[in-house]
């Protein structure tokens, strides 16, 4: 595929995703990926789509009142605000 048959491609892509219509297809297309194999699929080819876990979430004041911050095991419960008792927010 050359670069203009690629920006052709691109384009009707982003017709279709302001559509609200599926694209997977489309982008298995242009990154040469095959959509219905999953091993192989769309996210195989995308960087960070790999697996993975996060190194660190840091939660703030829920409402933002204070500067207090806390760390939290990825995917772990959220830390709750020692004075309010209310989740705190992802920072």
């Amino acid at each position: 595929m050359d670069s203009t048959d690629k920006q052709l491609l691109l384009a009707r892509i982003e017709t279709e995703a302001r559509a609200r219509r599926p694209v997977a297809a489309l982008l298995g297309e242009l990154l040469g990926a095959d959509t219905t194999d999953p091993a192989r699929g769309v996210g195989t080819s995308l960087p960070g789509a790999g697996p993975g876990r996060a190194d660190e979430e840091i939660f703030g004041c829920p409402d933002s009142a204070c500067d207090r911050i806390a760390d939290a095991l990825p995917a772990g419960p959220i830390p709750r605000c020692l004075l309010t008792g209310l989740p705190m927010s992802r920072r």
